[in-house]
């Protein structure tokens, strides 16, 4: 990513067609919501797995249905292809791992 002083840039609707264009023009506002979109399903995941966690410690499903339920949500979202099978596989983890130490 380049760094935020590269990113700032003039909004000008009228006199560009292709407001997200080039990254290099793009004022704070615009990297806010392309980032923020890129990594909206992501950042869900994230949640998903913590939440799923909860629910195992507080023994309302077994944990190899909640992992069963986040793996098909990775799938399903693409997120495999995405990030990579280790990052997804290691925030499920870590999110097992969390609620076992609390």
């Amino acid at each position: 990513m380049l760094p935020l002083e590269y990113l700032i840039g003039t909004y000008n609707p009228i006199g560009r067609p292709y407001i997200f264009g080039d990254p290099a023009q793009w004022n704070p506002l615009q990297v806010e919501i392309v980032m923020g979109v890129a990594n909206a399903k992501y950042n869900e995941f994230v949640d998903a797995t913590g939440y799923v966690a909860r629910l195992v410690r507080s023994g309302l499903i077994t944990k190899q249905d909640g992992v069963d339920t986040l793996h098909e949500a990775a799938l399903y979202n693409n997120l495999y292809n995405e990030y990579g099978r280790d990052e997804i596989q290691s925030v499920i983890a870590a999110a097992f791992e969390s609620e076992v130490a609390r």
